[in-house]
């Protein structure tokens, strides 16, 4: 699934209500559940989180995207995204090609 992160105006209600809030547009339209959670969240969050959870979801998707072969069922394709730190090397799962690139080396 391709996707990319945007700014919209979304229509809460039907009076025509807008807020804008950041979110994922889909090649299917917007990823409906991260926006409901969203607009959910929008009076006691900041803007500044909502792009944070943005961010982090997007980083699922790209995650789910490289390593579909790498994992059966997607709890532990979950599991083994939320164990990622910046910087640590991940712990691949069984069956999953160990290749890694060295980026620089002192």
């Amino acid at each position: 699934m391709d996707f990319v992160q945007i700014r919209a105006k979304v229509i809460t209600d039907e009076t025509g209500a807008i807020v804008e809030i950041p979110i994922l547009l889909t090649d299917r339209g917007p990823l409906e559940p991260l926006t409901d959670y969203l607009l959910w969240r929008r009076y006691d969050r900041s803007v500044a989180w909502m792009r944070k959870v943005v961010q982090a979801v997007s980083l699922l998707l790209s995650y789910m995207k490289a390593n579909t072969a790498c994992v059966d069922k997607q709890e532990q394709m979950f599991h083994t995204f939320a164990q990622r730190k910046p910087g640590i090397p991940p712990r691949f799962p069984v069956g999953c090609a160990k290749s890694h690139a060295v980026i620089a080396a002192e």
